[in-house]
């Protein structure tokens, strides 16, 4: 946003072109698997992207499951056909590693508030080319207000009845954002 950032607006004249979903709803609660089914159409069940063989603890020790080989991605149908494919994303999970990443030919991993400055430096570069291209952001954003000690959780939390408050507070990703240098949540 040009008042938070101080950065021209570029993005607001292509509002108007821009497919606005206001009712969308994921098929899952976490990254690995709903990005996985964004990109092949397939629910997690079909993809098992993102599935573990015992019930995570501590997803800095646990290893998930990457999207399989054989799964065709949005971006590999879309290079297939002489598009350009690129990447800019805040999640580490958003990466090579993880299979997610299938028929993207380059990528960034940038922290959060940077995502949307490169994908504008991005988009000027190609501005000029008459290639057709595929451009995927991945922001991170919407999980600050569910870390542990935000403000917003705490106020939530404020307004739930004892037991459920504290299980509200406990379950927030405490292990997955602070376990980092960064102060970003997987």
């Amino acid at each position: 946003l040009p008042e938070r950032t101080g950065h021209p607006d570029v993005l607001t004249p292509w509002i108007g072109e821009a497919i606005d979903f206001t009712d969308a709803t994921s098929v899952s609660s976490w990254t690995i698997p709903a990005v996985a089914s964004v990109f092949t159409g397939l629910y997690p069940q079909q993809h098992a992207a993102g599935s573990f063989a015992e019930i995570p603890s501590n997803l800095a020790r646990m290893t998930p499951s990457v999207l399989s080989g054989e799964a065709v991605t949005f971006p590999e149908v879309l290079r297939d056909q002489k598009y350009l494919t690129y990447a800019i994303t805040a999640s580490p999970f958003v990466s090579d590693t993880t299979g997610l990443l299938k028929g993207i030919d380059r990528f960034e991993v940038v922290k959060s508030p940077n995502v949307a400055s490169h994908a504008v430096l991005w988009l000027r570069g190609r501005a000029a080319s008459q290639s057709p291209w595929f451009l995927y952001l991945h922001f991170m954003d919407a999980h600050g207000d569910h870390v542990q000690g935000s403000p917003a959780l705490e106020q939530f939390a404020s307004e739930l009845p004892d037991g459920l408050r504290e299980a509200t507070i406990r379950s927030a990703p405490a292990g997955i954002c602070n376990d980092r240098q960064e102060t970003e949540c997987l």
